[in-house]
């Protein structure tokens, strides 16, 4: 009996050697998400930008990018927050962004040469937690933060962002970039609605029906002005 089983074990190593000595290595040359998620478990390859930017939308977290026309020259570029209440400014918040310029580095024969250009677009990124609407603006030379903190006019209300497409700028005038604006109540039914128009424009009379419609909002504006 001792006998066999000591066969059996003898018999074991083989097989178990022989199975080690015939396993191959060959490249893997799967893509880097097979190599990641082999069984396909988060289907990356039907996830589109947009359905990540809803995802991110869920924690509170907004995008927004504005392409500004082209400058001529240098100028000062400051960020301007408006608060209005019943259609009329009751709060100004004005801050420098230095100006519209930016340098970057080219390699040539081995040496690093330093240039300048005009920045071509302004960078927002928005967070909701609550009553506090935080902004992060930013442009290639410079990042700003700032933060607005609301009080509801009725428990029932409720705040949304809206975005201005044309941000063409025009010296020394405001030119809007985004709103937070609250909702109102409607006259006839008494529930709390936001309607209107989704990309905001100047002059556009959806988004003049929005704004006087809003009781309290705030309205984020870029200014151009001149260096004296």
């Amino acid at each position: 009996m001792k006998n066999l089983h000591l066969l059996l074990f003898l018999l074991l190593i083989i097989f178990g050697n022989q199975h080690l000595m015939s396993q191959q290595i060959k490249k893997d040359r799967n893509d880097q998400l097979k190599k990641e998620d082999s069984n396909n478990q988060y289907r990356s390859d039907k996830i589109t930008n947009l359905d990540l930017l809803q995802a991110i939308e869920l924690s509170g977290v907004n995008i927004y990018k504005y392409h500004l026309s082209p400058f001529d020259k240098k100028y000062k570029l400051n960020l301007a927050i408006d608060e209005y209440k019943d259609g009329r400014i009751i709060k100004s918040d004005t801050s420098s962004i230095e100006n519209n310029m930016y340098h970057y580095f080219l390699n040539k024969k081995k040496k690093s040469e330093m240039y300048y250009d005009y920045i071509d677009q302004i960078k927002i990124i928005t967070k909701v937690n609550d009553t506090i609407l935080s902004l992060k603006i930013s442009t290639y030379v410079m990042t700003m933060f700032r933060s607005i903190t609301i009080k509801k006019y009725d428990k029932e209300s409720f705040y949304n962002i809206r975005a201005y497409i044309d941000s063409k700028w025009a010296l020394n005038e405001k030119m809007p970039l985004l709103v937070y604006a609250s909702s109102w109540k409607d006259k006839k039914w008494g529930f709390q609605r936001f309607c209107g128009s989704v990309n905001l424009k100047r002059g556009d009379k959806d988004t003049d029906e929005l704004l006087s419609s809003s009781p309290h909002y705030y309205l984020v504006s870029y200014i151009l002005t001149d260096f004296k």
